[in-house]
């Protein structure tokens, strides 16, 4: 999971899943996931917590074993977060 804290004037829809100015205007985010093998993972928005916390699941499974490398993020309209969330586990390596 890769989530957003939004600074402010920014805020999440969340009955319409979506990322706003605060003039209300949509902010059209794309982020995607990349292996160190370059194999690149889309994401999808994926839930909210109030209306600043926002936070995007991958399309796919990841598959064990793979080296997640960055994250890329692309939006063409602006767009300012306080703190970007990196989370991942595997529920295999839990004991």
């Amino acid at each position: 999971m890769v989530g957003f804290t939004l600074k402010e004037p920014y805020w999440i829809d969340f009955d319409l899943g979506e990322l706003k100015s605060g003039t209300g205007e949509i902010v059209r985010l794309e982020v995607r996931i990349v292996t160190d093998e370059g194999k690149i993972y889309p994401t999808y928005f994926g839930n909210a917590r109030g209306k600043t916390l926002a936070s995007y699941r991958p399309e796919a499974i990841l598959q064990p074993g793979e080296t997640l490398e960055k994250l890329q993020f692309r939006s063409d309209d602006p767009f300012e977060a306080e703190h970007v969330i990196w989370t991942t586990y595997n529920f295999k390596d839990m004991k």
